[in-house]
Formats: structure tokens, sequence, C-alpha cells
């Protein structure tokens, strides 16, 4: 029993070694070659820390699909909590996006995904997210299409909420703000702006909208057109990505062909239409969640077959939201 116990060491010990992180990696990337590799390596070293935690019921890291291992750790654990000596350090390379850099105040124009994820490391703004649940390229081609601005305040403790920020200036004279601890968009006057962090004050001119790129321009061209079940079935990883994150409603044979952190984005973003039962209960219940919330804001409706996959509790946070429709 001794010896057994010693092999189960070693052999857990081996899965999170260097080399083993290497090769989950290579594959995780296979997967899903859109996928950063401090995106990746993210999880993975979250795997490394808790495995021996009863919420992974598989030990061995190269059973699991990324998309799968994402949604575990999504669902028991804060990403941000692990990354708590990264927030309000603020990794900007260069000084092109370096808006305005004085009194204590940096302002950072977050013009690319990418750079929002670099800029908002550490919270919990839906544009700094690592993985498909990114909603940058959504927010971007929306009809306002907004631009983001990061706001550091150095002098301000980090229990501040309004110690980091984003600013977003819509095409329209609107602005709405992310605090450091609320990432749902608040709309503000700039007269609020100013009272809630003085340091703004004569600083409103820096804050322009940022028209849609050339290749922003051409993705929505191709991505807001519905596509057929065939055309759809040949996108890439990332043409899927970008068509649902455009705001398509998917069919039922399209939900199928999509990969598993697509489909949950996909339940996170819209009322889960054409979401068939099997595929649903899936889903981490809190993506169902979401969906759940979308279908009472929109005033609908789960069909008998979504209802019928959910689990006991999901189907009382249903009814307690959207009553007994169904």
């Amino acid at each position: 029993m001794i010896k057994l116990t010693r092999l189960l060491s070693q052999i857990l010990n081996e899965a999170i070694s260097d080399s083993a992180k290497a090769k989950a990696l290579e594959k995780f990337k296979k997967e899903n070659p859109t996928l950063k590799d401090d995106q990746i390596n993210t999880y993975i070293n979250i795997f490394s820390e808790k495995q021996d935690s009863s919420v992974f019921k598989i030990k061995d890291i190269f059973q699991y699909e990324f998309a799968e291992l994402k949604k575990i750790v999504d669902d028991n654990y804060k990403i941000s909590d692990t990354d708590k000596s990264d927030k309000g350090v603020v990794d900007f390379k260069g000084s092109e996006d370096v808006i305005y850099n004085q009194n204590g105040l940096l302002i950072l124009l977050g013009d690319l995904e990418e750079k929002c994820i670099r800029y908002g490391k550490g919270y919990n703004w839906c544009i700094s997210r690592k993985d498909a649940s990114n909603m940058f390229f959504y927010y971007r081609m929306r009809f306002d299409e907004p631009s983001f601005y990061f706001v550091f305040d150095e002098d301000k403790s980090k229990d501040d909420p309004y110690h980091a920020m984003i600013i977003v200036k819509n095409l329209e004279s609107g602005y709405y703000i992310a605090t450091a601890d609320d990432p749902e968009e608040v709309e503000k006057s700039w007269y609020e702006l100013e009272s809630i962090q003085p340091k703004l004050k004569g600083l409103r001119n820096l804050f322009k909208h940022s028209p849609l790129t050339k290749g922003e321009t051409k993705d929505y061209e191709k991505y807001s057109k519905k596509a057929s079940e065939s055309d759809y079935y040949d996108f890439t990883y990332e043409e899927k990505d970008r068509y649902i994150g455009i705001g398509h409603r998917l069919t039922e044979r399209q939900v199928r062909n999509t990969p598993k952190a697509l489909v949950s984005k996909y339940a996170v973003m819209t009322t889960g239409d054409n979401i068939p039962g099997d595929v649903l209960k899936t889903l981490p219940p809190s993506d169902v969640r979401k969906m759940i919330d979308n279908i009472q804001h929109e005033g609908g409706s789960m069909t008998k077959d979504q209802f019928e996959s959910c689990s006991d509790e999901l189907k009382k946070y249903y009814r307690d939201k959207v009553g007994n429709k169904g």
C-alpha cells in the first residue's frame, strides 16, 4: 500500500513537471491555435497548484481538453485571485498607447484585444479576459464603436474601486465606466467622471472616439453576414469566435459544430437559442445561469428540452428568474 502511494505521488509530480507543462501547452495550442501561451499557462499552473483538490476528478492533465480544464478552473477559482500581485501593476510597452502620464494619473488607449488583456491584467473586465469569453470584438463591432481607455491612479489605494477603471467613449457623446471592483459598465456624464476622479479635469479632449480600422471594418463586413451551414462548418476556431462574437444566433446544427468553449461564450452572450438539451447540460452552471439572466431580460423562455436538461438547482434558478414559462 505504501509503495502504491509513493507510485501515485511520483505520477502526480511528473504531471506537474516543467516538461509535462510544456507538453500540455503544446497539446492545448493544437486544440486552439489562437490561444496565447500565457493564457494557456495560467490554467496549467492553477491545475499544477490545485490538482489535489476534489474539483479535479481526473488528476492527469492530458486527459482534459483545454475548454474542459478552463471551465473547471473558472467555476471554482477566481483567476484574479491568482494574480493579486499583478493588480495595479500596469504592463505597457513603449509609448504609443500612453495618452497621459502626469500627476500620478496614467491613461492608456486599449485599441486592440491583446492590449486590453495586458493592461487589464489582475482585473475582471470582460475585455481583459484571456480566453474565448473576451468581449472586445463584440463591443467594437457595435453600432456605437466604443473606444476603451484604461485609467490608473497611483495615488489611490488598491482598495479604492476608482484606483483603476475603464472609460468607454462611444461614437456619440456618451461615456461609460467600469471600476476595479465592478466590471459592469455604468453610464456617466463627463461632470460625474470629474467628480469621481478630479484629476480628469481639463482632460476631456483626450478621450476621443476611434473609428473602426480597415481591418476591423473588413471583419465587420465578413462576420456581420449570416453564414450558411456549410460555410460555418468550414470556419476555423477563430472565425467561429468572431462570428459568435458579433452577435449572431446559431442554428442547432451550428451549435453542434461549435467547440465547447465557444458554446459557453454563445450561452453567456445570448438567450441560448437552439442549444439542444444534451449540449446545454455539459456547460458550466455559471454559464447557464447567465443565459437564464439573458432570457429574463429579454422576456423569453427555455425550450422544454433545455429545461429538462438542467439540474434541480438550475431549474429553481430559472423558475425564480423567469417563472414557469417553457
